[in-house]
């Protein structure tokens, strides 16, 4: 995909979320990305893939999102409701 794409990194995304952490970061990078965070106190990791580019690989958020975050007590409620239904 990221070949395709002629992008050096590659993210997932469900939804309206891009989700950079998960995905393929060659570590060629790896001093940039230290100059990025520590000389430029850089704190938006999408600035950083956005100066490389980055390919999109997509995931269905149904019947779950794959992504589902966890921040609040109502979405730890929904994640034990979803972790409660029976696989397809």
């Amino acid at each position: 995909m990221r070949e395709a794409a002629g992008t050096p990194l590659a993210c997932a995304r469900s939804g309206d979320w891009r989700h950079p952490v998960v995905g393929l970061w060659p570590l060629s990078l790896r001093a940039d990305l230290r100059r990025a965070l520590i000389e430029e106190g850089l704190h938006k990791i999408e600035v950083w893939t956005a100066r490389h580019g980055i390919a999109i690989a997509e995931w269905p958020t149904t019947p779950l999102d794959p992504f589902f975050n966890v921040n609040t007590p109502q979405d730890a409620a929904a994640a034990e409701r979803l972790a409660k239904l029976e696989p397809a």
